[in-house]
C-alpha cells in the first residue's frame, strides 16, 4: 500500500469520491440577464440595464419600499491607474453603472440607497475619496430620493450618521468616524 500521494492525486481522488453526491444535488437557480453595452454613455447604458432588470422579473419586486446597499468596489488608492486607463474602466465599478442602477431603483420605489465602501487607503469619508477619484458625490445624491454614503467599519472604527442641515433630498450622510471602539471601553 502506497502512503505518499501527490497533491494532484489527492484532489483527483476527492473529486471522484464526491462526484456521485454532487450529481444528485439540485443546484439553486436564479434568473440571470446578460447584455452588451458598447459604452458607458447614459443614453445607451440606461435602457440596457432597464431591459436586463425586466428580464429577471423587474426591479420593483426586489427593491420596492426597501433599503438597498450598493457596494461600490473602489479598491486601492484614488489616483491609481492600470496602464493609462482610469480604474473605473478596469477594476472599479464604473460610476455610470452605479448612477443608472440608482435611478432605476428610485423609479422602482426603493426607500433608501446606501452606497457602501471602505477605502482602505484613507480614513477620510467616502465622499472625499470619491472626489479624489474624479467622481462627483452630488451626482449620486441626485440619482435617487434618499441616498446615504457609508464606510464599512474598519479597524475598530465606527461610523456615525449625521443629519445634513438644509438638505431635503439627502436626509443623512455618513460623515464622521468616531473614536476607535477599544479606546471607549
Amino acid at each position: 500500500m502506497r502512503l505518499q500521494y501527490t497533491r494532484r492525486e489527492l484532489f483527483q481522488a476527492a473529486a471522484a469520491a464526491s462526484a456521485p453526491v454532487l450529481a444528485r444535488a439540485n443546484a439553486p437557480s436564479a434568473p440571470v440577464a446578460v447584455a452588451r453595452c458598447r459604452t458607458y454613455e447614459p443614453a445607451e447604458l440606461y435602457p440596457v440595464l432597464e431591459r436586463m432588470f425586466d428580464q429577471i422579473g423587474g426591479l420593483g419586486r426586489l427593491v420596492k419600499d426597501k433599503t438597498v446597499a450598493i457596494k461600490l468596489n473602489l479598491t486601492g488608492t484614488a489616483d491609481r491607474r492600470l496602464g493609462h486607463a482610469p480604474l473605473e474602466q478596469t477594476t472599479w465599478t464604473h460610476p455610470a453603472v452605479v448612477l443608472a442602477t440608482m435611478r432605476l431603483m428610485d423609479r422602482a420605489g426603493v426607500r433608501r440607497i446606501r452606497l457602501l465602501e471602505s477605502p482602505w487607503s484613507t480614513a477620510e469619508p467616502l465622499e472625499e475619496f470619491m472626489l479624489k477619484a474624479g467622481w462627483e458625490p452630488e451626482d449620486f445624491v441626485r440619482a435617487a430620493r434618499r441616498v446615504e454614503f457609508r464606510e464599512h467599519e474598519l479597524s475598530g472604527l465606527r461610523q456615525a450618521v449625521l443629519p445634513l442641515p438644509g438638505a431635503a433630498r439627502r436626509p443623512s450622510v455618513s460623515r464622521l468616524r468616531s473614536q476607535p471602539l477599544l479606546s471607549r471601553l
